[in-house]
């Protein structure tokens, strides 16, 4: 719905969501505050509105069926090794910073998490991470680490593409670090993607999106979740694949409508990517439940974790129910 509201003043995206929106969490300066929107203004938009729009529900649009694939695979033994080392680096830096307390608060608790994320989507992005709670030798180690060759979720996308492009089908591959989109344009060149990226100016991110649409030899593109999860269509796409998941649930869900919406023809394939004994395993609870990854995690406030606790929270052991 939103969409349409900020199309509705003739605003860019971004100026549309300052303007509704404190922009900014804990996570992302750039992330839609759930609990910041302008509550008022809303409303007055949302009166002038009301003339012009009409509900429409599920039953009328007709749309061909979906279906979501989910792997669960195992870490590499170099990745386990290190995922491991850095986990247990990060854990004993949480309880040095509250030294009389001998364990973590919610906000370095969140710090940790969010640090924990990022290892087990892309080591290589921790090497040149600002946060304290990774030691100089842990970085040094993350940056060495060859995420091209030696990365387990790559290799199922690997297949997936071989197996849907063979069969004639064109698709979307997800991802949320630069870093990760580095490597899987390269990975992927013989595919002849389009790349939609941050560095994009709305102009060139629309021409490069028409040259997707009407040239079938690109076989896919490759996307960032935060930056096209809204305000196109994608129908000459069948599947999508998520090589790495948005924090917040709605992205994620708007992102999943990019291909399947009015005027899809085909059938539509979503594909899940995760890794066993990691934080992914949070990141499938929230999808499950429709819920932002965080607000799951740390909407109490509390309680307190102890060193065992949060070992287990990293691993994909702690309950949070």
């Amino acid at each position: 719905p939103y969409t349409t509201l900020f199309r509705s003043r003739y605003l860019k995206y971004t100026d549309w969501i300052n303007k509704y929106n404190d922009v900014g969490t804990w996570f992302s300066k750039y992330a839609i505050n759930k609990n910041g929107w302008h509550e008022d203004e809303l409303k007055a938009l949302n009166r002038e509105l009301e003339i012009y729009s009409a509900k429409r529900g599920p039953e009328v649009l007709d749309l061909p069926p979906l279906s979501v694939h989910t792997y669960e695979v195992d870490m590499s033994e170099k990745l386990d090794k290190l995922y491991k080392e850095v986990t247990n680096d990060i854990v004993n830096n949480c309880i040095k910073k509250n030294p009389d307390l001998s364990s973590a608060s919610v906000d370095i608790i969140k710090e940790a998490f969010s640090t924990v994320m990022s290892l087990c989507e892309n080591p290589n992005i921790l090497a040149t991470s600002a946060t304290d709670l990774v030691s100089d030798k842990y970085k040094e180690k993350c940056g060495k680490y060859n995420y091209g060759t030696d990365y387990a979720k790559l290799d199922v996308v690997d297949a997936i593409l071989e197996d849907e492009i063979e069969a004639g089908n064109r698709g979307i591959v997800w991802y949320v670090h630069p870093k990760t989109k580095d490597v899987i344009i390269d990975r992927y060149a013989s595919y002849k993607p389009v790349v939609i990226d941050a560095k994009l100016s709305e102009e060139d991110r629309d021409k490069l999106l028409a040259e997707f649409k009407t040239n079938p030899e690109h076989k896919i593109l490759i996307a960032s979740q935060n930056i096209l999860a809204t305000s196109v269509t994608l129908i000459e796409c069948s599947f999508a694949i998520y090589l790495e998941t948005a924090f917040a649930y709605e992205t994620y869900y708007q992102s999943t409508g990019r291909i399947y919406r009015i005027g899809q023809k085909q059938k539509v394939r979503i594909y899940h990517i995760w890794l066993n004994k990691s934080t992914d395993l949070f990141h499938i609870n929230a999808i499950e439940k429709k819920s932002d990854l965080v607000n799951l995690l740390f909407s109490r406030q509390k309680p307190i974790l102890n060193k065992e606790q949060m070992r287990d929270l990293f691993t994909g052991q702690f309950s949070v129910n």
